[in-house]
Protein backbone atom coordinates (compact mmCIF):
# COMPACT_ATOMS: atom_id res chain seq x y z
CA UNK A 1 0.00 0.00 0.00
CA UNK A 2 1.42 2.91 -1.23
CA UNK A 3 1.81 6.07 1.12
CA UNK A 4 -0.94 8.34 -0.65
CA UNK A 5 -3.16 5.83 0.65
CA UNK A 6 -1.92 5.73 4.15
CA UNK A 7 -2.65 9.35 4.27
CA UNK A 8 -5.83 9.77 2.87
CA UNK A 9 -6.76 6.75 5.02
CA UNK A 10 -5.22 8.24 8.19
CA UNK A 11 -7.48 11.53 7.37
CA UNK A 12 -10.61 9.52 7.30
CA UNK A 13 -9.66 7.91 10.58
CA UNK A 14 -8.84 11.25 12.39
CA UNK A 15 -12.25 12.60 10.68
CA UNK A 16 -14.67 10.22 12.27
CA UNK A 17 -12.82 10.25 15.47
CA UNK A 18 -12.42 14.46 15.84
CA UNK A 19 -16.36 14.37 14.82
CA UNK A 20 -17.32 11.95 17.38
CA UNK A 21 -15.40 13.79 19.81
CA UNK A 22 -16.84 17.36 19.08
CA UNK A 23 -20.24 16.12 19.06
CA UNK A 24 -19.92 14.50 22.59
CA UNK A 25 -18.31 17.39 23.72
CA UNK A 26 -21.08 19.47 22.70
CA UNK A 27 -23.76 17.29 23.38
CA UNK A 28 -24.71 18.86 26.88
CA UNK A 29 -24.84 22.60 26.00
CA UNK A 30 -28.61 22.81 24.81
CA UNK A 31 -29.77 21.43 28.65
CA UNK A 32 -26.46 22.63 30.70
CA UNK A 33 -29.16 25.28 32.32
CA UNK A 34 -31.56 22.98 33.02
CA UNK A 35 -29.33 20.81 34.72
CA UNK A 36 -28.49 23.32 36.82
CA UNK A 37 -31.73 24.57 37.68
CA UNK A 38 -33.66 21.31 37.77
CA UNK A 39 -31.31 18.64 39.03
CA UNK A 40 -28.88 20.62 40.89
CA UNK A 41 -31.54 22.80 42.78
CA UNK A 42 -29.86 26.41 40.98
CA UNK A 43 -33.73 28.18 41.09
CA UNK A 44 -32.64 31.77 41.66
CA UNK A 45 -32.49 33.28 38.07
CA UNK A 46 -29.63 35.38 38.82
CA UNK A 47 -27.50 32.53 40.39
CA UNK A 48 -28.67 30.38 37.29
CA UNK A 49 -27.31 33.37 34.94
CA UNK A 50 -24.27 33.09 36.70
CA UNK A 51 -23.21 29.46 36.86
CA UNK A 52 -24.70 28.67 33.34
CA UNK A 53 -21.80 31.10 32.64
CA UNK A 54 -19.08 29.39 34.79
CA UNK A 55 -20.04 26.20 33.80
CA UNK A 56 -19.80 27.01 29.82
CA UNK A 57 -16.77 29.37 30.03
CA UNK A 58 -14.80 26.93 32.52
CA UNK A 59 -13.39 24.40 29.65
CA UNK A 60 -12.24 27.26 27.47
CA UNK A 61 -10.35 28.61 30.28
CA UNK A 62 -8.49 25.57 31.07
CA UNK A 63 -8.08 24.83 27.75
CA UNK A 64 -6.44 27.80 27.11
CA UNK A 65 -3.35 27.26 29.97
CA UNK A 66 -3.12 23.40 29.19
CA UNK A 67 -3.10 23.56 25.50
CA UNK A 68 0.65 25.19 25.68
CA UNK A 69 1.71 22.67 27.69
CA UNK A 70 0.31 20.10 25.96
CA UNK A 71 1.81 20.92 22.75
CA UNK A 72 5.19 21.08 24.60
CA UNK A 73 4.51 17.35 25.29
CA UNK A 74 3.44 16.25 21.85
CA UNK A 75 6.76 17.58 20.55
CA UNK A 76 8.58 15.28 23.00
CA UNK A 77 6.28 11.97 23.07
CA UNK A 78 4.20 12.06 19.75
CA UNK A 79 1.50 13.77 18.51
CA UNK A 80 -0.32 10.15 18.38
CA UNK A 81 -0.07 9.74 22.41
CA UNK A 82 -1.48 13.32 22.63
CA UNK A 83 -4.52 12.25 20.70
CA UNK A 84 -5.37 9.83 22.83
CA UNK A 85 -4.98 11.62 25.68
CA UNK A 86 -6.95 14.09 24.49
CA UNK A 87 -9.86 11.91 23.70
CA UNK A 88 -10.06 9.50 26.55
CA UNK A 89 -9.80 12.17 29.05
CA UNK A 90 -11.99 14.48 27.86
CA UNK A 91 -14.69 12.09 27.49
CA UNK A 92 -13.98 10.36 31.28
CA UNK A 93 -14.83 14.13 32.06
CA UNK A 94 -17.65 14.62 30.32
CA UNK A 95 -19.30 10.66 31.58
CA UNK A 96 -18.31 11.85 35.11
CA UNK A 97 -20.23 15.01 34.94
CA UNK A 98 -23.42 13.04 34.65
CA UNK A 99 -22.52 12.01 38.74
CA UNK A 100 -22.52 16.16 39.65
CA UNK A 101 -24.25 17.44 42.55
CA UNK A 102 -23.54 20.96 43.02
CA UNK A 103 -22.69 23.64 40.82
CA UNK A 104 -19.65 23.66 41.65
CA UNK A 105 -18.58 19.70 40.81
CA UNK A 106 -19.93 20.83 36.95
CA UNK A 107 -17.72 23.59 37.04
CA UNK A 108 -15.00 21.85 37.96
CA UNK A 109 -15.63 18.79 35.93
CA UNK A 110 -16.11 21.40 32.96
CA UNK A 111 -12.42 22.77 33.51
CA UNK A 112 -11.00 19.09 33.96
CA UNK A 113 -12.49 18.64 30.47
CA UNK A 114 -10.85 21.43 28.96
CA UNK A 115 -7.64 20.79 30.61
CA UNK A 116 -7.51 17.08 29.71
CA UNK A 117 -8.62 17.35 26.05
CA UNK A 118 -7.48 19.53 23.10
CA UNK A 119 -8.25 17.29 20.52
CA UNK A 120 -8.42 19.95 17.60
CA UNK A 121 -4.75 20.79 18.11
CA UNK A 122 -3.54 17.37 18.55
CA UNK A 123 -5.29 16.49 15.24
CA UNK A 124 -4.20 19.40 13.18
CA UNK A 125 -0.82 18.82 13.87
CA UNK A 126 -1.02 15.22 12.97
CA UNK A 127 -2.99 15.68 9.51
CA UNK A 128 -0.25 18.37 8.94
CA UNK A 129 2.88 16.08 10.15
CA UNK A 130 1.67 13.01 8.36
CA UNK A 131 -0.01 14.28 4.96
CA UNK A 132 2.21 15.24 1.91
CA UNK A 133 3.00 19.40 1.70
CA UNK A 134 1.15 19.81 -1.36
CA UNK A 135 -2.53 18.31 -0.38
CA UNK A 136 -1.94 19.79 3.53
CA UNK A 137 -4.01 22.84 2.98
CA UNK A 138 -6.80 20.34 1.75
CA UNK A 139 -6.55 18.13 4.72
CA UNK A 140 -6.99 20.69 6.68
CA UNK A 141 -9.88 21.65 5.87
CA UNK A 142 -11.66 18.26 5.44
CA UNK A 143 -10.55 18.17 8.78
CA UNK A 144 -12.58 21.31 9.96
CA UNK A 145 -15.34 19.55 8.23
CA UNK A 146 -15.68 17.44 10.80
CA UNK A 147 -15.19 19.74 13.79
CA UNK A 148 -18.02 22.27 11.82
CA UNK A 149 -20.07 19.04 11.77
CA UNK A 150 -19.95 17.62 15.17
CA UNK A 151 -20.53 21.52 16.74
CA UNK A 152 -23.71 21.38 14.81
CA UNK A 153 -24.72 17.54 15.34
CA UNK A 154 -24.04 17.54 18.96
CA UNK A 155 -26.27 20.10 20.36
CA UNK A 156 -29.29 18.83 18.57
CA UNK A 157 -28.80 15.65 19.43
CA UNK A 158 -28.52 16.44 23.10
CA UNK A 159 -31.40 18.64 22.40
CA UNK A 160 -33.44 15.41 21.33
CA UNK A 161 -32.13 13.26 24.31
CA UNK A 162 -32.48 15.66 26.37
CA UNK A 163 -36.63 16.40 25.83
CA UNK A 164 -37.30 12.47 25.04
CA UNK A 165 -34.68 10.68 28.10
CA UNK A 166 -33.85 13.23 30.76
CA UNK A 167 -30.92 15.12 31.62
CA UNK A 168 -28.89 12.68 33.88
CA UNK A 169 -30.41 9.52 33.14
CA UNK A 170 -32.78 7.82 30.95
CA UNK A 171 -36.75 8.07 32.15
CA UNK A 172 -35.77 10.82 34.56
CA UNK A 173 -37.82 13.49 32.72
CA UNK A 174 -39.93 16.25 34.97
CA UNK A 175 -42.88 18.16 34.28
CA UNK A 176 -42.37 21.60 33.75
CA UNK A 177 -43.26 24.04 36.69
CA UNK A 178 -42.28 21.80 39.79
CA UNK A 179 -40.95 24.77 41.85
CA UNK A 180 -43.87 26.78 43.18
CA UNK A 181 -44.92 28.37 46.06
CA UNK A 182 -47.22 31.43 47.44
CA UNK A 183 -45.49 34.60 49.37
CA UNK A 184 -46.53 37.61 50.85
CA UNK A 185 -45.38 40.95 49.51
CA UNK A 186 -46.89 44.21 50.72
CA UNK A 187 -49.85 42.76 51.52
CA UNK A 188 -50.64 40.85 48.30
CA UNK A 189 -49.98 36.90 47.65
CA UNK A 190 -47.56 36.40 45.18
CA UNK A 191 -47.87 33.39 43.00
CA UNK A 192 -44.75 32.29 41.83
CA UNK A 193 -43.62 29.59 39.51
CA UNK A 194 -40.00 28.13 38.16
CA UNK A 195 -40.39 26.67 35.20
CA UNK A 196 -37.37 24.70 33.43
CA UNK A 197 -35.58 27.75 31.79
CA UNK A 198 -36.16 30.69 31.66
CA UNK A 199 -37.51 31.57 34.50
CA UNK A 200 -40.94 33.00 34.08
CA UNK A 201 -41.86 36.54 35.67
CA UNK A 202 -43.98 36.15 39.29
CA UNK A 203 -47.76 36.85 38.46
CA UNK A 204 -49.37 38.73 40.97
CA UNK A 205 -53.21 37.90 42.55
CA UNK A 206 -55.00 39.86 45.06
CA UNK A 207 -55.85 38.22 48.16
CA UNK A 208 -59.30 37.85 47.63
CA UNK A 209 -58.42 35.97 44.57
CA UNK A 210 -56.23 33.55 46.45
CA UNK A 211 -58.63 32.62 49.10
CA UNK A 212 -61.79 32.34 46.65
Amino acid sequence: MGPAVDWRRNLAALWLAEFTAILGFSFAFPFLPLFLHRELGIVSERSLAFWSGIVAGASGISMAIASPIWGWLADRFGRRSMLIRAMVGGGLSVGLMGLARSAQQLAALRFLQGAASGTVASASALVAAETPREHVAWALGVLSSAIALGSAVGPAAGGIAGSRYGRRECGRDQPLGRHERVERMDGEIELVTYPAFPVQRAQTISPDTALA
